[in-house]
């Protein structure tokens, strides 16, 4: 999708009526139309422009496929945002926080004589990440996960 917004190329609200679409179109066509304006070499760039735009809202399916993508754009730019401006954590900040206490694997002493090792129970063993990065807030990953997947059903 390009990065126009046809709403404000004609100048309406996102939630407008048809007569109102309609109006605003009309009445930016007179007001950039080629042949009022034969001085200007943009005119005819700002027509199509407005004519796609139209185009585009005048239709509800259209327009409704549009919402979602700027909606999408619009969120995908908010989550890029807070990403930025949140601070990034350091190797120090998080190892030094221990681990809570049920991400925590017990650990039992190991019985090489034992002939019953088959029985036992077996435990989750931890990675190596986790022994890395202790607890770090994944928050944030998540949701860029899920806005990844949701923008994939999309484009299907």
């Amino acid at each position: 999708m390009s990065s126009k917004n046809y709403y404000q190329i004609l100048r309406v609200r996102r939630n407008c009526s048809r007569d109102e679409l309609r109006r605003a179109y009309r009445a930016l066509v007179r007001s950039h139309h080629p042949d009022t304006h034969p001085d200007e070499l943009d005119a005819t760039r700002r027509l199509q422009e407005i004519n796609e735009a139209y185009e585009t809202l005048s239709d509800p399916a259209r327009q409704a496929e549009y919402d979602r993508q700027l909606e999408l754009e619009e969120s995908l730019e908010r989550l890029a945002q807070a990403r930025r401006s949140s601070p990034e954590p350091t190797r120090s900040s998080t190892s030094a926080r221990p681990m809570p206490q049920e991400r925590r694997a017990p650990v039992e002493p190991l019985d090489l004589d034992s002939d019953y090792d088959d029985y036992w129970p077996r435990r989750r063993r931890r990675s190596l990440l986790d022994d890395l990065i202790g607890d770090v807030d994944l928050d944030l990953d998540r949701q860029v996960y899920r806005t990844l997947r949701f923008v994939r059903r999309l484009l299907r």
